[in-house]
């Protein structure tokens, strides 16, 4: 094959075959300019090398980070289920055992809302709230189900055995304050608000102008 013939491919090739070649040639190494990654300049090739490790361990830092992330986060995960199945075997009275359940998962894991059903239990839970009664559909998709159902909740039964999302505390306490501010001073929060007119009357305003 002549030198015409040969592609940057077959250097290549040649190259990593050849182990010793730079060390029957350590010249070339001192003498060969690449160009930085990051810049226009030329580096050498031991520097080129340095830049492509410092990034490699760059890689692998970023790499720790998120598992030491991930590490936490399991961990905080398994203090909750811990407390969360702690409450439950502690539960003294069977009955109890459905809300425990259901406030323990709200409280440890900060869920807004969850409910839950019983069917075909004792007579004797038969008066309390998990052992109301469910539809069939209900029935018939909880027992095709192999894993948990993760998805659009539009038309399913289950959504209406949820309460309501109990205010933050930040909107129970805005409450208190136009309540009280009322019941001091007797005026009208509507009308002595800094944006009156800005947005619609309550109720009572829209009466009284009738």
């Amino acid at each position: 094959m002549g030198v015409q013939g040969i592609t940057e491919t077959d250097i290549a090739n040649f190259l990593a075959a050849s182990p010793g070649f730079f060390e029957r040639h350590a010249e070339l190494l001192g003498s060969i300019q690449l160009t930085s990654p990051h810049g226009q300049r030329a580096v050498s090739l031991q520097e080129r090398q340095m830049e492509m490790l410092r990034d490699k361990i760059k890689g692998l830092e970023r790499q720790i980070v998120e598992m030491v992330r991930h590490g936490q986060d399991n961990v905080a995960i398994a203090d909750k289920l811990h407390r969360w199945t702690r409450a439950l075997m502690l539960a003294a009275n069977a009955a109890d055992l459905p809300d425990v359940l259901v406030s323990e998962l709200q409280h440890q894991f900060q869920i807004p809302q969850a409910a839950i059903r019983v069917w075909d239990g004792a007579e004797v839970f038969a008066s309390l709230p998990f052992a109301r009664a469910v539809g069939d559909d209900v029935k018939t998709f909880a027992s095709s189900l192999t894993t948990p159902y993760c998805g659009v909740n539009t038309g399913f039964e289950a959504v209406d055995w949820l309460n309501e999302p109990a205010l933050p505390e930040t909107a129970k306490d805005k409450i208190k304050e136009k309540l009280a501010q009322y019941k001091s001073t007797n005026a009208c929060v509507y009308c002595h608000a800094p944006d009156v007119g800005s947005k619609k009357p309550p109720a009572s305003h829209e009466a009284a102008a009738q």
